[in-house]
This record gives C-alpha cells, sequence and structure tokens, in this order.
C-alpha cells in the first residue's frame, strides 16, 4: 500500500513529490532486492518495480537513470532475477494450465513479477533505448549460451532469455495483428530462425515451458515473419496440439488462429491442403481430454476459436470435411448442454 500510494504521487503530482523522489527510489530500490522470491511477496514486488517503472519512464527523471552502472544494476538485480521461472511457476504450469494461460494470453498479469519486470524494461527503453537493449542483449545471449550448452538443465535460462527479448522489441502491439510497432535495435527474424523456429520444428528436445514460449513468440511477431515461413508453421503447430501439456496444445491453437486472422499473410488456396490434418489435430485435443476423463479441460476456448478460424478462412474448401466436422461440433454442444459449466 505505502509503494502504490508513493507510485500515485509520483505519477500525478510530480513537481511537489519531486524533493522526496531519490528517498522513495532508493528506498523501494533496496526493499525489492530484499524481496524473497516466494510467491506470497509477489505482489509487493510487481507494484515495486510499477514504481520504478513509473520513474524512469518520465522524462523529468531520466537523469536519474541516466548512468549505465545504474541501468545494469537494475537489469542484472531486479529484471532477471524477477523474469526467471521459479518452481511455483512450473507447477502452475504443469498443475493448473488454466491460470498459467490466463496470466499470458488474457493479460491476468497485472500483480506478476515477469509482468512488473517486463514493464520495467519498456521504460527504461523510452530514454535510455540504446543502452538497455546493449546490456539485456548481452544477457540475452548469455542465457541462450548456457541453454544452447546444456538444454536440458538450463531451460529456465532460454524462458528467461525469450521473454527478454519480447520486453525489448514489443513497442506497440493489438490482438488483431500482433506487433505493429518495435524496436529498430534487435533482428528479431534472425532471433527467430537461430532460435524458435529450430525449436517448434522439432529439431531439439525441448522443456514444455520453452515449447510454449516459442509458440507464443511466433504469434506476438507474426506480422514481421513472411508469409512462406508462417505457412510452414501450420503444420508445426498442428503437431505440438497433440503435445502432453495442456499449455502447449493451448497456444498452439491460439497461434494457430491468430496467424490465419493477419490479413494478406495466408491465402485459402494455400490453406486447402492442410484442412483435414489441421481439423483432425483441433479435434483430438478434445476427444484426447474427454478420454482421460475426471477434470480434464474438454471445453478449450482456444481449440474451438481455431476450429472457427479455419471454417472461415476455408469457406467452400470445408465442405468436403463438413460432415466430420459438425458431427464434432454437435457433440461439444451437446456436452455444454449437459453440463453448462
Amino acid at each position: 500500500a505505502v509503494v502504490e500510494n508513493a507510485s500515485l504521487y509520483a505519477h500525478k503530482y510530480e513537481e511537489e513529490f519531486q524533493p522526496h523522489l531519490p528517498q522513495f527510489v532508493s528506498g523501494i530500490w533496496q526493499r525489492l532486492m530484499k524481496t524473497s522470491l516466494f510467491p506470497k511477496h509477489d505482489r509487493l514486488a510487481a507494484t515495486s518495480m510499477r514504481f520504478l517503472a513509473e520513474v524512469v519512464g518520465q522524462q523529468m527523471h531520466a537523469a536519474l537513470f541516466a548512468d549505465e552502472s545504474t541501468l545494469r544494476q537494475v537489469v542484472e538485480a531486479i529484471v532477471i532475477p524477477n523474469m526467471t521461472l521459479r518452481d511455483s511457476d512450473v507447477e502452475l504450469f504443469e498443475d493448473n494450465a488454466v491460470e498459467y494461460i490466463s496470466r499470458d494470453l488474457e493479460s491476468a498479469d497485472s500483480e506478476t513479477r515477469r509482468r512488473g519486470a517486463r514493464d520495467l524494461v519498456h521504460a527504461m527503453c523510452k530514454h535510455h533505448d540504446a543502452t538497455t537493449t546493449k546490456i539485456c542483449g548481452e544477457h540475452v545471449a548469455a542465457m541462450l549460451g548456457r541453454y544452447g550448452a546444456s538444454p536440458g538443465t538450463e531451460w529456465r535460462a532460454k524462458d528467461a532469455a525469450l521473454h527478454l527479448v519480447v520486453s525489448l522489441a514489443v513497442r506497440a502491439e493489438s490482438s488483431a495483428r500482433g506487433v505493429s510497432k518495435m524496436s529498430d535495435q534487435l533482428d528479431i527474424l534472425e532471433i527467430y530462425s537461430a532460435h524458435v523456429a529450430p525449436e517448434l520444428g522439432g529439431a531439439t528436445a525441448t522443456h514444455g515451458v520453452v515449447l510454449a514460449d516459442c509458440v507464443q513468440f511466433a504469434c506476438t511477431f507474426r506480422n514481421q515473419i513472411p508469409g512462406d515461413e508462417l505457412l510452414r508453421l501450420l503444420p508445426l503447430l498442428g503437431g505440438h496440439l497433440g503435445h502432453g501439456d495442456v499449455v502447449v496444445q493451448s497456444y498452439a491453437a491460439h497461434c494457430l488462429e491468430r496467424v490465419l486472422a493477419v490479413p494478406g499473410k495466408i491465402h485459402r488456396p494455400q490453406l486447402a491442403p492442410l484442412l483435414p490434418a489441421l481439423f483432425q489435430a483441433l479435434f483430438a485435443v478434445i476427444d484426447g481430454a474427454l478420454a482421460k476423463g475426471g477434470d480434464a479441460p474438454w471445453e478449450n476456448e482456444y481449440v474451438m476459436k481455431a476450429v472457427m478460424r479455419l471454417l472461415v478462412v476455408g469457406q467452400a474448401d470445408v465442405v468436403p470435411h463438413a460432415a466430420v466436422v459438425t458431427e464434432k461440433l454437435c457433440a461439444s454442444l451437446g456436452r455444454v448442454c449437459a453440463n453448462p459449466r
């Protein structure tokens, strides 16, 4: 509550608060450095990073963070530790897929450390873009190097590296097209080709979290990735719909739907040969969840949205598959009517 109040003053009463700002910045900074990584302290950490982002992002306070050593300390001591996945986050990925997905895809992450760290990086890039990108770029290269040397044990390093790249690159995005404005300091297509596409193609044995990150990376930058590469991606996404993790299945379905929604990237004649396999993979997710029984989430909205998008883009090419699609959709509707939860 104290940090939230300080943040309000810094935002609404800049001039009046100016004399007190250095003391609050120092106090909140020190408090954040001492805050443990336990989930019970997540809200305090996220709120503290939001305060620092508020200060860093304002022109009148830019001088406070102009020194490279200060920015380096922020990245090393605050951004990276709070962007790195903890055991509690991995448990969420494995045991509570719905909550994990809602944080990432539905922006229900305002109180999370990762969102706080991401907002802080955004704010640092406003007035210190080149220096922040240089410092973060060094850490990204180091983390990707660690993952390359030992993928089995260092997968958290790649997870953090990909999230840091997204934080640095994205300046503005929309739900329809993905990223509409991005940093000119990073070559996203080179990062995609070197570190994301091989994972999606199954060239490397990967952890479910890293695979989900790579799918989400492709979805985020779908506007920047060329159409022929996106066309090559569609059958790969169909394959990942059969992954054992619900999060990976849902991300693959979401990415498939969003890629097809971008105007001018994938055309109907290109999609037609892929329709049978994609429909089969999407409905297999629901049938597989039903076969498991219990509380398996068969009512996966991302899968249904992807089915809808295939119908919209495929148009008349869907007719040969209409009987199967209708049967599956009617069965799903019947289940919802019987148990409208």
